[in-house]
């Protein structure tokens, strides 16, 4: 897929490749928080699990958002990255945002509430994506692909949740569109299963997990992973892999997560050991 700290490699995906929608119904437009209080609020959740932040806004990638979601609320507020030219709303700048960005249905992306996109996995993926430096938010629409351009010192591995992190929910059920990971690995929508765990390679290219556990209070979890080499997610996430627990995992406990992943492009396989735990536990030592 070439190199996602290369924003014109990220372009050139097709565009149902490139970026998925939440595909719900749009309510009607309300206040949201601005660009740079949104881009602030991902910034604060990167930091917090030890990725990369510092993202700064784009106000034209912002301007084409605005006018995306525009076009989407004249044209009956159901989600869509495409925009036709001949449809109320249609803008040049609009059009060309769309499939470079990860839509929600809610008024802001990232905010008071959270992250709109915390349980839909590939899209999560993305916003959260090591490599991300600039950024154009409006509403609920937020570039991501443009925006792959930090470059980094060393290649290495960040996860999410991250090292000695807290208040982990104990369970999730992901939704998005065309299909949740799970889907793919015996755990379709609507499943209930322990939450997502990331790992996002920053400095290689797509790659696979070669070993991937999580050991909690009552030995190893069973998981069900996918990564980059998994059959119809090449192009839908950046280098790495989602590690899933089939079952919730336990309230107030710790958990071990270590990984390897080996870039399909040769090089050194990058290894990860990190601790988090849910609700109020904090990591043992």
């Amino acid at each position: 897929m070439g190199n996602w700290g290369n924003p014109d490699a990220a372009r050139s995906l097709p565009l149902c490749a490139t970026m998925l929608a939440l595909c719900l119904l749009l309510p009607a437009l309300a206040h949201a928080g601005t660009a740079s209080e949104q881009i602030t609020a991902l910034n604060a959740q990167r930091e917090a699990h030890g990725i990369p932040a510092g993202i700064v806004e784009r106000p034209d990638w912002s301007e084409g958002c605005r006018r995306h979601m525009e076009y989407i609320a004249a044209n009956g507020g159901t989600l869509t990255h495409e925009e036709q030219p001949d449809r109320p709303g249609y803008t040049v700048n609009g059009a060309m945002i769309g499939p470079r960005s990860v839509l929600s249905p809610e008024v802001e992306a990232f905010g008071a509430a959270g992250n709109a996109f915390e349980t839909a996995p590939l899209h999560l993926m993305q916003v959260l994506a090591p490599a991300l430096t600039q950024m154009g938010v409006w509403g609920g629409c937020a570039t991501t692909s443009l925006g792959y351009s930090r470059k980094p010192a060393k290649a290495e591995l960040f996860s999410y949740p991250g090292d000695g992190v807290g208040g982990v929910r104990e369970s999730e059920i992901a939704a998005e569109a065309p299909f949740v990971p799970g889907d793919l690995v015996g755990l379709p929508m609507g499943t209930t299963t322990g939450p997502h765990v990331y790992v996002m390679s920053f400095g290689t290219g797509p790659g696979y997990l070669q070993s991937a556990t999580i050991d909690g209070p009552g030995g190893p979890l069973e998981l069900r992973v996918v990564d980059n080499e998994t059959p119809r997610l090449e192009g839908l996430m950046p280098p790495g892999g989602i590690l899933i627990p089939v079952a919730p995992l336990a309230a107030s406990a710790t958990y071990n997560a270590a990984v390897t992943f080996q870039p399909r492009e040769g090089g050194q396989p990058l290894t990860r050991r990190w601790s988090f735990s849910t609700g109020g536990a904090a990591p043992s030592p």
